[in-house]
């Protein structure tokens, strides 16, 4: 005769929830004990980890706090038993009720998330000085995630702080670009780590994607290797909904071992090898910080995308990039018109191009005061001053006769011998 438990020391509450998953029966010890599974003491969770309420009051104040959960044969079959005493029975099949026959006794054993779902989710986020988000961000998977771990490299704020105290796992790692750093992290994870999930900390995962995380990994086959999501832009406070940007399409959750974030500096994705799953349910983009911080912050991206833009014509690195037109992804999609047809354009005109594009066809100039100011400085600004950065990158090869790696060096700064 099978009997698998779980022994937990608790009050008298009076609701007890139960949850079969993986032939194992578990009990609540609160809230806290059970993030996505459970709230208010009420569980709530499609096959195939089944879940049933027991309201069961509490007879007397000297109830017992022992309490033993335990399945006997069968999966079907499960029984509450409370010492001294009571005995009471639920059966996941109404026709097939019994007693448990032995229940065995051993030290208590502390409950864990992990254990709950078929599936775990790690979901990591990179960070530096993200005070005003990660609290956001971390809340917003608090419900789905069995641990977060933040990757920070170097924040002098409170950044680290506020992590820990959310309850996150806090690695530091030295900065070169977000896909070696995404990288290392993945390489630091729990070898337990069934899915990822990718968040950036100024993101939030909203309550629908939540729900469909929580409700779809379990469910899906083993091939399935890879989950697409919306995310979607908010800006100065405004959604943006035109322009033709948003939402996108991305690839933000992976299987454990099946996904790694492409080596490239700028506007990298993450790749896997195998099918992948569509979820409906957005990432929201909601940054906090000032327009100074926004403009300072793409500068930084437009020497970062020069260096990828330089590559494409020297080829001085590996080059690995999501571009494809068969695959039908927007992600593939884009990459391949601005690696294909966008690159090949003049500089400068290429800009005022795409910008017209955005804000005249595809109508972004019914975003409002708001949705202007993106598309303007998103599509056109940062747009011409990746192409001015590029123009000065050539300019000082030719005049000074060196290589693109040492110009780059030279000019924008950056060491793409370390990336």
């Amino acid at each position: 005769m099978a009997l698998d438990f779980v022994e937990s020391s608790r009050p008298c509450a009076g609701t007890l929830g139960l949850v079969w998953c993986n032939e194992r029966i578990f009990v609540n010890k609160g809230p806290k004990y059970l993030g996505s599974l459970i709230g208010c003491d009420q569980w709530a969770a499609p096959d195939p980890c089944r879940v049933k309420p027991i309201d069961m009051a509490c007879p007397r104040a000297e109830a017992p706090a022992s309490l033993v959960v335990a399945i006997v044969g069968d999966p079907s079959t499960i029984a509450v038993v409370w010492h001294p005493g009571s005995v009471n029975f639920l059966s996941l099949d109404p026709g097939r009720i019994a007693p448990i026959v032995v229940v065995v006794r051993k030290p208590e054993w502390e409950i864990g998330r992990r254990e709950f779902c078929r599936m775990s989710l790690t979901v990591v986020i990179l960070t530096k000085n993200e005070e005003r988000h990660i609290e956001r961000a971390l809340v917003s998977v608090s419900e789905i995630a069995d641990r977060c771990v933040v990757v920070d490299s170097g924040s002098d704020d409170r950044t680290v702080e506020l992590a820990k105290a959310a309850g996150a796992h806090v690695l530091a790692n030295e900065w070169v670009n977000y896909a070696i750093q995404f990288n290392w992290a993945l390489n630091q994870l729990n070898e337990d780590t069934d899915w990822i999930l990718r968040l950036d900390a100024d993101e939030i995962v909203t309550p629908k994607l939540a729900t469909q995380i929580r409700t779809t990994l379990p469910k899906l086959s083993a091939e399935t290797r890879g989950g697409f999501v919306s995310r979607r832009m908010f800006f100065l406070g405004r959604p943006i909904r035109r322009g033709g940007v948003f939402p996108i399409r991305v690839l933000r959750l992976f299987r454990h071992g099946a996904g790694r974030c492409e080596d490239r500096w700028m506007d990298e994705h993450v790749l896997v090898d195998g099918k992948t799953a569509d979820l409906s349910g957005e990432i929201i983009d909601d940054n906090q910080n000032s327009l100074t911080w926004w403009t300072e912050k793409h500068n930084g991206y437009a020497s970062r995308e020069v260096v990828d833009l330089l590559n494409l014509e020297y080829g001085f690195m590996d080059h690995e990039t999501v571009a494809d037109l068969r695959g039908g992804h927007q992600a593939g999609v884009k990459r391949w018109l601005k690696e294909k047809v966008y690159a090949r354009l003049p500089g400068g005109t290429r800009a005022f191009a795409y910008f017209l594009y955005r804000y005249v066809v595809r109508l972004g100039f019914l975003d409002g005061k708001e949705g202007t100011a993106f598309h303007v400085l998103q599509g056109f600004w940062y747009r011409y001053l990746v192409d001015m950065k590029l123009h000065e990158v050539k300019s000082y090869m030719r005049a000074n006769g060196v290589n693109a790696e040492t110009a780059i060096r030279d000019v924008l700064g950056i060491e793409v011998g370390s990336g």
